[in-house]
């Protein structure tokens, strides 16, 4: 199947509302701490028919066993690895990426048409630096950052509990027991663990 997105997005930031039109099979928004990457896809995306790969400096994004990759290369701006992670949203496959520096990103991949982040490239703490108009955005954006962190903790939480079933599941196996789906919920509930879907 093409791994291609179908849509058109155009990045915008969230603090200048810059854009710029283009074709590349993303967009991105950001805050003083994230970026984030959301990849459209046709239908909802399957988690694990997806290949995603970070580094400090590069980004690759592909359904397994395809040659063809949707994003890959340097990014624009180094990141914390050990923080950044993805998920499947609707028709999205996004991308949270946790910036090593409280910078704004101009484009997310090095080559990328940039978009106009001079009006603000200041510290993004030193509120006084910003217009009037760039403080009144600052709740909203800091809103967001809280928004990323649930849904980071909510994402981590439920691969948890995934693995934990998957372990039961694999050692019933093991001893030549077939358990039914309500006996490894009803285990799961006993050990506190949350059985219902994710809701991000």
């Amino acid at each position: 199947m093409d791994t291609t997105p179908s849509k058109t997005y155009e990045p915008t930031n969230p603090i200048t509302g810059g854009n710029i039109s283009t074709t590349l099979p993303y967009r991105f928004e950001q805050t003083p701490q994230h970026l984030l990457v959301y990849i459209p896809f046709d239908t909802k995306p399957i988690s694990r028919n997806m290949d995603v790969g970070f580094t400090n400096t590069q980004l690759y994004v592909r359904k397994k066993g395809s040659e063809q990759y949707i994003i890959k290369g340097d990014l624009s701006a180094p990141i914390k690895p050990n923080d950044s992670t993805w998920y499947i949203e609707d028709n999205n496959l996004v991308v949270v990426l946790e910036k090593r520096y409280k910078i704004w990103f101009s484009c997310v991949m090095k080559g990328d048409p940039e978009i106009d982040v001079g009006k603000i490239a200041v510290p993004l703490l030193d509120y006084s630096d910003l217009s009037t108009d760039q403080q009144k955005q600052i709740p909203e954006l800091y809103k967001g950052v809280h928004e990323t962190q649930r849904r980071k903790e909510a994402l981590l939480k439920r691969k948890a509990e995934q693995a934990e079933k998957e372990k039961l599941e694999a050692d019933q196996a093991v001893q030549g027991v077939t358990i039914s789906p309500d006996a490894v919920m009803t285990t799961l509930t006993s050990q506190g663990l949350n059985t219902q879907p994710l809701k991000i």
